[in-house]
């Protein structure tokens, strides 16, 4: 196996009391050639010296202070700056086996897949979290494109979310997050498995997804412009499903109609 290099992209807005957690179960991964790039989408609680302080210790690490310009926006941007062979993105308030980019480069390269994922283990602060744990064995299926996106619509859950995932350059070529909106990644992630000739899903939980912080989307009242966002998100996937994969009409229309009850609800 060659050694190539894995760009770790982490946007970062107001996260202080998770962010050094989170930057620790990045740079002490088993696999070791990777550039970390933090943007801080004009964090004020003070996140930035934490950043500075990291990146004053660790050449594998760049780091980008700027206003305030939104997820969307921040995405992009680290797409952009991205240099690897490979890429990962890592939310600031989470954390990651540290055999993560092992395991999941390992199966990239085995299986010869565009995109590896796995579950996201759901924690909250009093969770207790072992960060070597990993699967030895590497249990993991297989899907070409059209299974993915019907995984996607059956299962939801982690196929809607941007990270626990390891991504070939291909699979993102003309992917751009949409720009002042909430729910951006589940507009985008969709697009994504349509660029991919083939996914591989590990069974192992290799990302530890925090729920219930506080100033959280999750937790912030449901505003109009929310309910807007995630009916275009919902309606965006449905057209485009409808388009591109015509094999996928009766699940697009059964996930459509899922989603929107959700949505009510």
């Amino acid at each position: 196996m060659d050694n190539p290099l894995i760009s770790v992209l982490v946007p970062c807005y107001n996260t202080r009391k998770y962010l050094s957690s989170c930057l620790n179960s990045i740079l002490n991964q088993t696999y070791t050639n990777f550039e970390l790039i933090i943007i801080s989408d004009g964090s004020t609680d003070g996140s930035n010296e934490i950043m500075k302080d990291y990146a004053s210790k660790d050449d594998r690490i760049r780091l980008i202070l700027r206003e305030n310009k939104g997820i969307a926006i921040t995405r992009n941007e680290l797409l952009s700056e991205a240099k690897g062979k490979y890429l990962m993105f890592v939310d600031s308030d989470d954390t990651i086996s540290k055999y993560m980019l092992e395991d999941m480069l390992k199966v990239m390269n085995e299986d010869d897949a565009d995109i590896v994922m796995c579950p996201a283990k759901i924690v909250h602060e009093d969770t207790p979290v072992d960060l070597s744990e990993h699967d030895l064995n590497l249990e993991r299926k297989s899907a070409n494109k059209v299974e993915t996106l019907f995984n996607m619509i059956a299962d939801g859950d982690f196929y809607n979310y941007p990270v626990a995932k390891l991504y070939s350059k291909k699979s993102l070529e003309n992917i751009e997050f949409p720009t002042n909106r909430v729910y951006e990644d589940s507009a985008t992630v969709f697009r994504i498995y349509y660029n991919v000739d083939k996914s591989v899903i590990l069974k192992f939980p290799y990302y530890y997804y925090l729920v219930g912080r506080e100033n959280s989307i999750t937790t912030k009242k449901y505003t109009m412009k929310n309910l807007n966002d995630n009916y275009l998100a919902i309606k965006e996937r449905y057209d485009f499903l409808l388009e591109k994969t015509p094999e996928l009409i009766k699940e697009a229309k059964l996930g459509y109609i899922r989603n929107i009850l959700t949505l009510l609800r």
